[in-house]
């Protein structure tokens, strides 16, 4: 998209998005199983995983592409999906 995110990944199962130029997280979830790949998809509205276990990948909307994006803390408690 524009370069300005990066989205990480975790074996405590969390996929973290961060805003590079101010090295803020904007959001996060969780899985159920760790994520051993992801990437963003060409236009920056979805996000693909692949996770430990599972044989196919996940796609996950991305929310904050369709969303203004204001860089105060995320919430403590990640959502599982």
């Amino acid at each position: 998209h524009d370069s300005r995110w990066l989205v990480t990944s975790s074996l405590d199962c969390t996929v973290r998005v961060w805003d590079i130029i101010t090295g803020k997280m904007i959001d996060w979830f969780r899985t159920l199983t760790p994520v051993v790949s992801l990437d963003f998809s060409p236009t920056g509205e979805f996000i693909v995983t692949a996770n430990i276990g599972s044989v196919g990948l996940f796609l996950w909307s991305n929310k904050n592409h369709y969303s203004n994006v204001f860089l105060e803390p995320p919430s403590s408690t990640p959502k599982v999906l």
